[in-house]
């Protein structure tokens, strides 16, 4: 689910039936305005997109229309955040596990603390409290962290 806006209209919800780093296909209920580079919302592993997205082509099937094209214009950091994230939603992706001996150096040194013992697919934090990363050991944590990233692509 998500939304496409063109220029300050009303948003109108929009199904995403394909999505990839480079553009995307959508289900909408009313065709596309010929050329016109919409904004694209839609949200993958908790991190909300709001893309520009340039409609190359449409059918209509019915009350229904299908739209695909490209994204137009991404920085880099949202080109490289969309590719972690349709990588992990795909399982072509795993996550990961820091160093063991440094997350045992930065939990001894505060173990109150939150400390990143990793990242999931999609890049988010993995984040365990130091003083459970001692008591969890190297294969607790490592567990949790194969758990946490797992999650994420159900």
């Amino acid at each position: 689910m998500g939304s496409v806006q063109l220029d300050s209209t009303e948003p109108h919800p929009i199904v995403v039936l394909n999505l990839s780093c480079n553009g995307a296909m959508i289900q909408a209920h009313e065709p596309p305005q010929e050329g016109a580079v919409y904004r694209l919302e839609f949200n993958v592993h908790r991190r909300k997109y709001d893309l520009p997205f340039k409609v190359i082509a449409w059918v209509q099937e019915r009350d229904n229309y299908g739209w695909r094209g490209p994204f137009v214009d991404l920085s880099p950091e949202e080109s490289q955040a969309l590719d972690r994230a349709v990588a992990a939603a795909t399982g072509a992706s795993k996550g990961s596990l820091r160093d063991w001996a440094e997350l045992t150096a930065e939990s001894q040194g505060n173990p109150a603390a939150k400390i990143v013992i990793g990242q999931t697919p999609a890049g988010h934090d993995i984040e365990v409290a130091g003083a459970d990363v001692l008591q969890m050991g190297e294969e607790g944590t490592e567990l949790y962290a194969r758990l946490m990233s797992e999650l994420e692509t159900m």
